[in-house]
């Protein structure tokens, strides 16, 4: 929901698309709230959070199209920048209540646009207008942050509509030859009585009341802990220096173009992250993007958890170990007296042992892929691509956050990339050996087969994209010649999905109910579980 383009396309943006402006239907106008939170760095003792006392509704095309974020963004701050400024108790940043980058929650169009997810966290009707969903969405947020322990207050924010042209709340009309404002209303106030009013000194009160962290008070009185924003500010001044410096509102003008722009590229990383797994790598090179234009705790979290709690951080510990294989190997035997290698065309499927699987007469799942192995000083190493065929996944199918009787069986074409390690007896011409790696299946689809006629696909991205695989083989150079065949046995383990915790809402329509609102469940198997014969003819290297 949170978009933000930087301010710097704002013409370019406008120019092609605002030649023909005309109103939407009042019950899909974009609407939109600024809000900030911040927290006491040091010990996390004060926690606060300061909202736009009004929805805002523009009148014309929604933001799609229309007005953009940048300057929402870029005129809230200034609202809040005072207060960063005025409530200091302490000479650390982190010592005191610093509010970070504002968020922009909108919504605009009718029902069937919305966000499946925040449909469902708000429980939001086909009977809510734009307006009325996005009184529930905030109404939801203030109660959710004040059960988390937040000091909230209200600020009366009005946008900067005065600044002509290139402000963003402007659009060129060709027929009159210049830029006509947007027209926009100011709806819904908080009450006073539900969120209190912001009044200079209050945070700094609060400060008051306790001491400084344990970092200002030791012996350590002299060290001040900077934040990225005056590192870049230094690098600003001191870059400029040699044609007589930057004035400070220029520091600070160019500081927020590049939180604007670093937003813009967080809030790309955050599309992909939400596309699906196979997107994972893409977005951590938009969040590492993010980072270099300007530095957000927010951001380097989303990066700490792609490499440590996903398949990236999984593919890159097995590239690495790789490489520290392969440095071993070249210390170890540097004359490749035990290497042997071979490329291979594998078939794996001949039989398989489904007695796991809750329908087990269904399953034929199938690889046929290229692989090249190595093996040297008893050590093993695999690289394969190719094409695989999944086992069946069934899911239980859920209608909002209830759920039916209903499941939908799914299977699973696409191209297929793993690698795997481990040991071998070297027995030449015979090479024996067992491995354990992982494979990519579901990186590039190349069909989803639904076996359920009620059901109609909608959401692709319910596949579980990565699997485990053991395998035990045997690979035999024929003798005076170079070609290879192998035999292997292979064992499967791919989890399954729960959507039921995360609520991540992929959808699915039921062909009885269009209109309804289905979202997969859960796979009937936690874990899937198989093993087939594979057999394998090549070349050896």
């Amino acid at each position: 929901m949170t978009r933000v383009i930087p301010a710097v396309l704002l013409i370019l943006f406008f120019q092609p698309l605002l030649n023909a402006q005309k109103s939407m239907p009042v019950n899909e106008r974009w609407v939109f709230f600024p809000y900030v939170t911040g927290e006491r760095i040091s010990d996390k003792k004060i926690k606060v959070m300061v909202i736009a006392k009004n929805i805002f509704r523009f009148d014309l095309l929604d933001q799609a199209i229309g007005i953009d974020e940048a300057p929402i963004f870029l005129d809230f701050r200034q609202l809040i920048e005072p207060i960063n400024r005025d409530e200091r108790e302490f000479s650390a940043d982190y010592d005191n209540v610093m509010l970070g980058s504002p968020v922009i929650e909108d919504l605009g169009g009718g029902f069937l646009r919305w966000n499946a997810t925040t449909v469902r966290e708000n429980d939001l009707q086909s009977s809510d207008n734009t307006l009325s969903a996005i009184e529930k969405i905030r109404t939801n947020l203030i109660n959710r942050y004040k059960r988390e322990g937040y000091k909230i207050y209200q600020v009366d924010f009005t946008p900067n509509t005065g600044i002509e042209n290139g402000s963003g709340y402007a659009y060129y009309d060709p027929s009159k030859s210049k830029h006509i404002p947007f027209s926009y209303e100011k709806l819904l106030p908080l009450s006073p009585l539900y969120v209190p009013v912001y009044r200079k000194g209050e945070i700094k009160d609060m400060l008051s009341a306790l001491a400084p962290s344990s970092k200002s008070s030791s012996g350590f009185s002299g060290l001040v802990i900077e934040s990225k924003e005056p590192k870049k500010e230094t690098k600003n001044k001191s870059s400029n220096s040699g044609s007589g410096g930057l004035t400070e509102e220029q520091i600070q003008r160019n500081i927020a173009y590049h939180q604007v722009i670093a937003r813009s590229i967080e809030a790309e990383g955050d599309k992909l992250y939400a596309a699906g797994e196979s997107n994972y790598r893409d977005a951590l090179a938009k969040y590492e993007a993010a980072q270099r234009e300007s530095y957000s705790y927010d951001v380097q979290a989303k990066i700490d958890h792609i490499k440590s709690a996903t398949w990236v951080g999984m593919a890159d510990a097995g590239t690495a170990l790789a490489t520290s294989l392969q440095n071993i190997a070249e210390s170890t035997d540097p004359h490749e007296k035990t290497k042997a290698g071979f490329m291979l065309f594998n078939y794996a499927g001949l039989s398989g042992g489904y007695t796991k699987l809750m329908n087990p007469s269904l399953q034929k799942p199938v690889d046929i892929y290229l692989s090249v192995i190595v093996h040297r000083i008893f050590l093993s190493w695999e690289i394969r691509v190719g094409y695989t065929e999944s086992p069946i996944y069934e899911y239980t199918i859920q209608r909002y956050q209830s759920a039916t009787p209903y499941k939908v069986q799914i299977q699973n074409t696409c191209l297929m990339a793993g690698g795997s390690v481990g040991l071998n007896i070297p027995l030449k011409p015979l090479v024996l050996n067992a491995m354990y790696g992982i494979d990519l299946v579901d990186g590039i689809s190349t069909g989803r087969k639904l076996l359920t006629n009620d059901f109609t696909l909608k959401d692709l991205d319910m596949i579980p994209l990565w699997r485990t695989k053991t395998t035990f083989g045997a690979t035999l150079n024929i003798p005076k010649t170079k070609l290879s065949i192998g035999v292997q046995y292979h064992l499967y383990s791919i989890n399954g999905k729960d959507y039921t915790k995360n609520k991540e809402g992929h959808e699915i329509t039921y062909n009885k109910d269009p209109s309804g609102k289905y979202y997969y469940g859960k796979t009937t198997n936690d874990e899937y579980k198989f093993s087939n014969l594979g057999v394998s003819i090549g070349w050896t290297l």
